[in-house]
């Protein structure tokens, strides 16, 4: 028996697929921005060690040093962020795993009566769909609202 045959409400189990839906998409879009922070940083090392390597050259004993620490601390960096990717790359595959559980038992209690399949399969996607739109609408609202705050502070400030 399933964790999730604890929704005995089709509704309830509807709800939470939408919210592990989006869920989802958040976890696999924080993977990618520590990506994009992962190669940054691997950037930043190799141009730090290649810096130490220029000064090693050229017999700059203080340059080479000071990029030694540098480099020591984008190496630590680069580290944690490679374990950190790993860890969110094994977290969307068990996000995964468990929003197909909880799409098979949607299914399995079959769709809802007042709606035919296919239907239903849309209104998942509309659901989901409208999710995500409020969710802008909301993000766009906050985003207002600062900006407001902001140019206050500044009249303030000034």
């Amino acid at each position: 028996m399933s964790v999730f045959d604890r929704f005995l409400n089709r509704d309830a189990l509807h709800e939470a697929v939408l919210s592990a839906t989006v869920g989802l998409r958040d976890l696999r879009e924080g993977a990618e921005a520590t990506a994009h922070e992962l190669a940054r940083e691997e950037a930043e090392l190799a141009t730090v060690e290649r810096r130490g390597r220029m000064a090693a050259e050229i017999d700059d004993g203080e340059t080479a040093e000071v990029a030694e620490r540098f480099a020591a601390k984008h190496r630590e960096k680069v580290a944690v962020l490679r374990q950190k990717h790993a860890a969110q790359l094994a977290e969307v595959t068990l996000a995964e795993k468990e929003l197909a559980e909880m799409k098979a038992a949607l299914r399995q209690r079959g769709p809802d009566p007042a709606v035919g399949r296919a239907a239903a399969e849309a209104s998942l996607d509309d659901d989901v769909s409208g999710f995500r739109e409020r969710q802008q609408h909301l993000e766009a609202a906050v985003d207002a609202q600062l900006e407001a705050l902001k140019r206050k502070l500044r009249r303030d400030d000034a």
